[in-house]
């Protein structure tokens, strides 16, 4: 019962967490586009107006994610991989 509550726990956590780059889009570094839109000429040839993050895709106005919110990202995965991997090592080592 207590792994599961620590798992529990961990989720929670993430998904508080989830709301903070929500409202804080300077702290994370992200920025708003206008979107794009991708035409094509009669020879088939690719134009792109507007945002160009994305690739080679059009769509609307978004906020695309800064550096610091792919490390906020990147930290919460690596935080709730290792609670799971120490939840599976104290499960084992109760069942030896």
């Amino acid at each position: 019962m207590k792994s599961k509550l620590k798992i529990l726990v961990v989720f929670v956590v993430m998904f508080c967490a989830s709301f903070i780059p929500e409202s804080n889009h300077e702290l994370f570094g992200d920025w708003k586009c206008k979107g794009a839109i991708v035409t094509y000429d009669k020879n088939d040839n690719r134009f792109i107006a507007g945002c160009k993050y994305v690739g080679y895709n059009s769509h609307n106005p978004t906020w695309h994610w800064g550096t610091r919110h792919w490390i906020w990202l990147l930290a919460g995965v690596t935080f709730s991989i290792w609670t799971i991997v120490d939840v599976i090592i104290e499960i084992d080592k109760k069942a030896k």
